[in-house]
């Protein structure tokens, strides 16, 4: 007679490893914290709110990129003729974007307002929703949020909200990670979503786009020659396109069902 070998365990990482009274108090003080956190970010935003700075630059960002795609509509450039042509600086006129982001941009020349911020928000708060993450996680994205740049990036109305919406969206369905092509300084992140076929055909799918755009690509080459701005002039940002990641790498992990007991009823040979 023989007896089966107990079915493993499925791989993946370990749960929470704190069990009885110290998991309960660790909970409690990872719930405090991001209270306390939250505060001082509702804190921050109103002050923020409140600031000459937002009086002067509150949608301000949006308003540029609108203006960079009225330009292209007239034109069929978005980029100035300086920009082009020889050494600029960062104006309100100005445009830096890649010609991939006018696809965002143009619908909302047209479309509400208010949607720029509604839906990358929503969908940050969807994808963190199906992701799920443990309470330990939670500080982290509190904190993530309450670094200034983060807080005057929504508040501009800055293309970054659109970067964090895409990050989530592709550590849910893999493919959203194709169109972060709209700000190359965080391309790299797409490798998250590498491995997977939607993953593929959607940087296809951009490729052919860019192949079928390269006048302007080569236009946005020279903008960005020309320009003086550094390369990584967004990773101050970093913080707020992270958010989901931390929410990915945090995720709540279900518990390892327990180990079979016994062996199963013996057959005979």
């Amino acid at each position: 007679m023989t007896v089966p070998a107990p079915t493993p365990a499925p791989a993946g990482p370990r749960p929470w490893p704190l069990r009885g009274p110290a998991a309960v108090h660790v909970r409690i003080a990872l719930e405090m914290t991001t209270l306390v956190l939250a505060i001082g970010f509702a804190w921050q935003v109103i002050a923020t709110w409140n600031s000459e700075w937002a009086r002067l630059y509150a949608g301000g960002d949006l308003g540029g990129y609108l203006e960079g795609a009225r330009r292209f509509l007239e034109t069929g450039s978005p980029y100035l003729a300086e920009q082009v042509t020889g050494r600029w600086t960062l104006e309100p006129h100005s445009f830096v974007h890649p010609p991939a982001a006018l696809a965002l941009f143009v619908p909302f020349l047209v479309l509400p307002a208010v949607l720029w911020w509604a839906i990358p928000l929503g969908i940050t708060g969807w994808a963190i929703a199906r992701l799920r993450p443990a309470r330990r996680t939670w500080p982290l994205l509190v904190l993530c949020l309450i670094w200034p740049r983060s807080i005057g990036s929504v508040l501009a109305g800055n293309s970054d909200i659109w970067v964090m919406a895409i990050v989530a969206a592709g550590l849910v369905l893999h493919w959203p990670f194709a169109l972060l092509i709209i700000k190359p300084t965080f391309v790299p992140l797409s490798l998250l979503g590498f491995g997977r076929r939607s993953w593929f055909v959607a940087h296809l799918a951009v490729a052919a786009a860019m192949v079928a755009t390269w006048a302007l690509w080569v236009e946005y080459l020279a903008v960005v020659r020309n320009s003086q701005l550094r390369l990584d002039y967004s990773l101050l940002n970093l913080p707020l396109v992270v958010l989901p990641v931390i929410a990915w790498l945090g995720r709540a992990r279900p518990q390892e069902p327990a180990a079979r007991e016994g062996a199963a009823t013996a057959s005979p040979q």
